[in-house]
């Protein structure tokens, strides 16, 4: 709250709104929180005893739909929060940041111009993963490009994107 103060005080045009977006779409189930606990037990456990797990974890499930695919529906609170503001408030610009942001651009209003920060390469952090736990390459490769797919599908919505590097901007022109 302090910082969004701050800001108001630097920028007194510009409008800045804080959302709780950290609320969970779905909340945990009581067995999927016993699961969590029971493994959170185990590993801690087997640390203790200066043991190696013998059922390790595959570096394969690191690539669950959440990472590879970042696109979920956000929680309604959010989404009804934003649309509120969006609803009550005139924006000429709206800028958004984080790959898994990028679908927000579904609520934006037609008027204002939408910009997008790419902060992460979310297809390039799939790759230097797959590469550094080796991981199939064809299964790779069809992550990563199933990934940067979306990503620049969705970019491509936006009225300007902003990218970290010389190199993302030609991958992006290119998409």
């Amino acid at each position: 709250k302090k910082q969004i103060e701050a800001l108001k005080n630097i920028w007194p045009d510009v409008s800045v709104f804080s959302i709780d977006w950290f609320s969970p779409a779905i909340k945990p189930s009581i067995k999927a929180k016993g699961l969590a606990f029971a493994r959170r037990y185990r590993s801690n456990l087997l640390k203790l005893l200066n043991k190696k797990d013998p059922i390790p974890v595959s570096p394969y499930d690191w690539y669950h739909v959440a990472r590879t695919t970042p696109f979920y529906p956000h929680a309604l609170p959010y989404i009804q929060a934003l649309e509120s503001i969006l609803s009550t408030t005139k924006f000429d610009i709206i800028q958004t940041e984080l790959t898994w942001m990028l679908n927000l651009i579904h609520i934006f209003p037609s008027e204002s111009k939408k910009v997008f920060v790419q902060i992460e390469n979310r297809s390039e952090i799939l790759y230097d993963y797959g590469i550094a736990n080796g991981i199939n390459k064809q299964y790779l490769s069809y992550i990563v490009n199933n990934a940067e797919f979306l990503e620049y599908q969705y970019m491509a919505r936006y009225d300007a994107v902003f990218v970290l590097n010389e190199m993302d901007r030609i991958r992006f022109q290119k998409n």
